[in-house]
């Protein structure tokens, strides 16, 4: 094999990834995304289970410092919260997108959150 044949190759796989790898971010993207909604799913069940007059007592032991107990999703990719802090007949658990997340595309823009309320109402809508 010579120099020649295997910068030829060395270019082919260079432009072959360069193709391939914004596909791959969006993949992964999509994916982080789809494991914040189903968490937001696994925090509202939580909360419903756990409500005994207030949501106060369930929404204590689920999330802290940003990081909810029983959850899968990576903190470095989204900060899960519920707000109002101390929840008593109303919540909204929010999914705050961090790092390489915020560029996602259902997203209007970077400070934009992701919201699952107590009645049901997910916003924004292109990414549910």
């Amino acid at each position: 094999m010579t120099l020649i044949e295997l910068m030829i190759t060395v270019v082919i796989i260079g432009i072959l990834a360069s193709m391939t790898y914004p596909s791959y971010t969006q993949y992964s993207i999509k994916a982080n995304r789809s494991a914040a909604l189903a968490d937001l799913a696994k925090i509202q069940l939580h909360l419903e289970s756990g409500y005994n007059g207030s949501y106060a007592s369930a929404a204590s032991g689920v999330i802290s410092s940003s990081t909810c107990s029983f959850c899968e999703i990576d903190t470095s990719k989204y900060s899960l919260s519920i707000s109002p802090a101390n929840p008593t007949s109303d919540y909204v658990i929010i999914a705050d997108p961090q790092g390489r997340q915020e560029n996602d595309s259902c997203l209007s823009n970077t400070s934009e959150v992701i919201t699952l309320s107590k009645t049901g109402a997910k916003s924004p809508a292109d990414c549910w």
